[in-house]
Formats: C-alpha cells, structure tokens, sequence
C-alpha cells in the first residue's frame, strides 16, 4: 500500500513538472512572438497582403525573411467569419516581399490546423 501511494505521488510529480514545463516553454514563445512584433512590425505596415487583419504576430524575424500570422475577419452582407493564415516574406532590394502563404484555420472551409506558438 505505502509503496502504491509512493509511486503514485511519483506519477503527479512527473505529470505536473510536465506541465510546468510546457507551460514555460509556451509562455517564452509568446513572450517572444510579442518581441518581435513590437521590435518589427512597423516594417510591415505597408505591405498589401496583411492590410485590413484584426491581428498581426510576426512568429519568427532575420534580415532576409519574416514569418507573420494574421487574424482576418472576412465580411459579407449577412455573414461573417474569421481565418488564421500565415505569411512568408523575404527582404530583397530594400523591401519586404511576399514569398507564399497559407490558410491555417477558418472558421469557414477544411483549413483547421494551429500555428506556434498557439495564438487565437
């Protein structure tokens, strides 16, 4: 019995140091995600391809290439709904180019994936 109690007091120690970490790991990325947009995000305030979003992260940021996510809320007359999608930018001849995207969730179609560090 005591040695039942020991290994299962072993088992929450593992389960919450787990969590714990997790939880640090995501919390720094976010911390970071949060950086860089502050640090940034004026250099891509021009670009077409981001205008209109209701949120902007840049996810990760170099010389020659920056990864932003943005939140979108899509309206119609009598409807609206919100995707998350992912854009590729690389710097060339001073300016930032876009070099791709991608749908990463919405609330409308098949796209339901997620981006990290986990933003909504």
């Amino acid at each position: 019995m005591k040695e039942m109690k020991l290994k299962s007091k072993r088992l929450l120690k593992a389960l919450l140091l787990f969590i714990l970490i997790t939880l640090t790991v995501w919390i720094a990325c976010i911390a970071k995600c949060e950086y860089i947009t502050a640090r940034h995000i004026g250099e891509f305030k021009n670009i077409e391809e981001i205008q209109g979003a209701d949120k902007v992260k840049i996810l990760s940021y170099s010389d020659s290439y920056a990864e932003i996510y943005c939140i979108f809320t899509a309206r119609s007359k009598n409807d609206s709904y919100m995707s998350g999608n992912r854009f590729g930018f690389t710097y060339k001849n001073g300016q930032w180019i876009s070099c791709g995207w991608d749908t990463i969730w919405s609330e409308r179609g098949s796209a339901d994936g997620f981006v990290w560090p986990y933003i909504r």
